[in-house]
């Protein structure tokens, strides 16, 4: 490998394809393809051309600019990503492995947790005169670790430091047994010691304290912030609700997200179609580049901005933007990572209704959670604009309890189905789908929908399956979904012996088609707010068999359309699977009852007047009415 200067000084362009050409090669032996390979400088237009040109380069990586872009045939192809100082960025599609062209110290915990959140499936950066691995399922096992020592040590700040260095030291011990050859190197990923002498919500309730003169909003404007619109259910409760405000009569209804673009495995893209049919303005939430060493914050908030992670900083400060040249009257915000961004950019520009929207239990619960979501949401919920809601009364009180605030604070917006008049595939078609997939028409199919992660236990579901495979002879088993977790369940499948009993097709287009070929749906997930697959489930008249957690009771009629079980318990699970396949009556009964039993408790109607009822400004298609005031909170 070439050596070039470890500092921030732009790479040459020799450089650039020297190392290039390292990590092509590096590929190569290790078996990969279609690489990305990142700068965290400008690069030239013609080196991009060059170097997507290359066959083992899939897609690249260049910093932001300053003034001119980047031609037109480069500024909106889906694989240039862009790094964006002080050090975040936004990765190009494909990325599935990646190479960090310049010195690892650009690294930041925000890259990382970004190159975790977009499931990549491995990243090397340049040490010395070689490529390293960075352990990224290593270090997301161990997040949940050092998760549970920042909130068990939150109550005294000298012993938070303290216990917080502790873990740190513990992830980064790990790492080093793993190889990763550097001390400062482990300390650069996992992140330095709390800073001394403030503290993260002291930092919000200055800036809340200090914001800007308010925005002038225009009456009527709602705009909805979301990470994507791929494949997900929220996602798909975003979309239902888009659609069915634009069809309320509002002046405009808007949706910014973080990525959207289409073509890429995350399929981002995929419920845009039915959301632009009904006039919804959909964009990416626009990155404004850094001048020099200016922070990204509102005006008057530069210097607090600087005590935030530089990610959220930038990210705060782009959504504030965004709300200051739109001007909403409502701004809703969907899942944690933008309930805390756009929540605290909201009230920073003085937007008059801010509706945060949780989506499951809280956080606290998950690998991607961070510290600053704490104070946070402490803050925010003493603000007499924002109103927090939760697709369950479980969710709802979870969160409650985590923040500190009383439960009845939280509203609860029930998810909403709505797939018209599709129904239960009829038996020929049934058969038919099933023999796609080489299933005997006559199978007992236990299914799931699912993200393959770890919230959703997807190796909980294959030991529930490996015993039911036991007790019923014919017994088939499917899973339609994608994730990271994918080449573990075919492993412990494997171990289970139920490997040749086991369909893992992917990601489904036709939910409905996929669970009509069930006889049971199972979920085993540790947490749930008011899960999709379930109301989806009794769409199509499918019995569901889950794990007792979140609002997962509040989605079934218990006993005629679903059982429930203890997280722990997978050996009831697969006997109440082993009963229904026993008890016809049962399942035809759940058949017949689980249809009018979604349509008459989450109709889509319902789900649009309790959210508009949330937001306070009455319905426009309806006769005029005056803004309505949040309720005070005392």
């Amino acid at each position: 490998m070439t050596a070039v200067a470890e500092g921030r000084t732009p790479l040459t362009e020799t450089a650039i394809e020297a190392l290039s050409a390292s990590a092509a090669d590096d590929a190569v032996r290790r078996g990969l393809s279609d690489i990305t390979v990142f700068l965290s400088s400008p690069v030239e237009a013609a080196v991009l051309r060059r170097l997507l040109s290359d066959p083992v380069i899939a897609s690249v990586g260049t910093g932001e600019r300053v003034g001119d872009d980047l031609p037109a045939d480069l500024s909106g192809d889906p694989r240039i990503g862009r790094f964006w100082e002080p050090g975040a960025w936004s990765l190009p599609e494909p990325a599935e492995h990646i190479y960090l062209l310049e010195s690892w110290r650009r690294l930041t915990p925000d890259m990382l947790r970004e190159v975790l959140r977009c499931e990549v499936s491995s990243l090397r950066i340049r040490v010395g005169q070689r490529w390293v691995t960075v352990p990224l399922r290593q270090i997301r096992a161990a997040l949940p670790m050092l998760h549970a020592i920042n909130r068990t040590a939150a109550s005294a700040s000298g012993t938070a430091r303290a216990a917080l260095t502790s873990g740190r030291r513990g992830l980064a011990g790990v790492l080093s047994l793993l190889g990763m050859g550097s001390s400062s190197l482990v300390g650069r990923i996992v992140g330095p010691p709390a800073p001394e002498g403030f503290s993260l919500e002291s930092v919000f309730d200055f800036m809340l304290k200090n914001r800007p003169a308010p925005i002038d909003p225009v009456p009527g404007r709602v705009v909805l912030v979301c990470g994507s619109l791929n494949p997900g259910g929220a996602e798909r409760q975003v979309a239902y609700t888009l659609r069915g405000l634009a069809r309320e009569g509002f002046e405009s209804v808007w949706l910014l997200c973080h990525h959207l673009r289409g073509g890429s495995r995350h399929r981002y893209d995929f419920y845009l179609p039915a959301i632009a049919a009904e006039g919804v303005r959909a964009r990416e939430i626009r990155r404004r580049p850094a001048v020099g060493a200016s922070s990204p914050m509102p005006p008057g908030l530069e210097e607090a901005g600087r005590r935030l992670p530089p990610g959220l900083a930038r990210d705060i400060g782009n959504l504030y933007r965004e709300f200051a040249d739109l001007r909403p009257e409502v701004v809703h915000a969907w899942l944690d990572w933008d309930n805390v961004r756009a929540g605290l950019a909201a009230v920073l520009a003085g937007v008059p209704r801010v509706v945060l929207s949780g989506r499951n239990v809280g956080p606290r619960h998950f690998a991607l959670y961070q510290p600053y979501m704490d104070p946070v949401y402490r803050i925010l919920a003493q603000q007499p604009a924002v109103a927090l809601i939760n697709n369950s009364r479980a969710g709802g009180d979870d969160y409650a309890d985590w923040i500190g605030i009383p439960r009845d604070w939280i509203t609860v917006v029930h998810n909403a189905i709505d797939f018209a008049d599709h129904r239960r595939l009829p038996p020929q078609e049934r058969a038919a789908f099933r023999a796609s997939l080489g299933i005997e028409h006559d199978a007992f199919v236990v299914g799931g929908v699912f993200r393959l992660d770890e919230e959703k236990r997807p190796l909980s579901w294959i030991r529930t399956a490996a015993l039911v495979a036991r007790s019923i002879a014919d017994a088939r088993f499917i899973i339609f979904g994608g994730g990271p977790m994918r080449e573990e369940i075919e492993r412990v499948a494997q171990e289970e012996g139920i490997a040749g009993r086991l369909n893992m097709p992917g990601v489904t287009n036709d939910v409905l088609a996929a669970i009509s070929i069930m006889d049971v749906l199972l979920l085993t997930s540790s947490d749930e707010g008011l899960p999709n697959v379930i109301l989806e489930a009794q769409w199509v008249g499918t019995p569901v068999v889950a794990t007792n957690v979140g609002g997962v009771s509040e989605a079934l009629e218990i006993g005629v359309t679903g059982w429930t079980g203890p997280r722990d318990d997978i050996e009831g699970l697969a006997a109440r699977i082993t009963w229904l396949h026993e008890n016809a009556s049962a399942i035809e009964a759940a058949r017949s009852r689980g249809p009018s039993f979604v349509r008459e408790k989450f109709g889509i109607d319902r789900m649009i007047a309790d959210t508009i009822g949330v937001y306070g400004i009455g319905r426009p298609a309806r006769a005029p009415s005056s803004p309505g005031q949040p309720a005070a909170k005392d």
